[in-house]
């Protein structure tokens, strides 16, 4: 499923291409190798799942198509509606294009939100990826507990990266996010929810050369 992407203006689109290559510099330092700069391309991306339906996501792709933000309206896990809204996910897959001779991996993600969550109850932002056709997923869980009400900025590591595999230049990159929400037990009634509103800019590349 994809989405039109409204204009930019032309400062929006120089900052989007200078946060990315922060960004790969970032992910460069404690590797021994990284591709040059401007040589890794976002080719295409699909996301689907009950906290991105097609009319609830937004995304900026820069005009090189190296950088992207997408904010969510409905990603939101809430004890407040019936059982099946305690739980929201979604799932993006980014086509990635790179130089041949290297390996590419996953260091973080980085989300913003809002949490409210009453005495007693729970919740958690988990985080997984993986290549397509290839074994092995990478995870991550970030546990949230009550009493919250406040706004969420998180950039969670991976730890271990896994990487894909080396003999292509070309990946797909899928990227899964679930957002839940326990009901407590004590006081009576005791709920909330947990909205995720952003997936920022910080794709966070690793790299191994083949």
């Amino acid at each position: 499923m994809m989405r039109a992407v409204c204009p930019i203006s032309e400062t929006a689109r120089l900052l989007l291409t200078l946060v990315l290559l922060v960004i790969l510099q970032l992910a460069g330092q404690g590797s021994a190798v990284s591709p040059p700069p401007g040589s890794v391309t976002i080719d295409s991306l699909t996301f689907g799942g009950s906290g991105c339906p097609y009319d609830g996501v937004d995304y900026v792709l820069s005009e090189d198509l190296k950088a992207m933000t997408m904010k969510f309206t409905k990603f939101i896990a809430t004890t407040h509606k019936s059982a099946a809204h305690r739980t929201r996910r979604c799932q993006i897959s980014v086509n990635l294009s790179y130089p041949e001779g290297f390996a590419v991996g996953l260091g973080s993600v980085t989300f913003s939100g809002y949490a409210k969550l009453d005495r007693g109850v729970s919740g958690s932002i988990k985080a997984f990826y993986y290549f397509s056709g290839q074994a092995g997923t990478a995870r991550i869980t970030r546990k949230i507990q009550g009493p919250l009400d406040d706004n969420l900025e998180y950039r969670d590591g991976f730890g271990s990266a896994l990487y894909s595999t080396c003999g292509s230049n070309k990946q797909t990159l899928s990227v899964g996010l679930e957002v839940t929400v326990k009901p407590g037990k004590k006081p009576k009634g005791a709920g909330g929810i947990i909205r995720v509103e952003a997936l920022l800019n910080a794709w966070d590349l690793v790299w191994e050369q083949c």
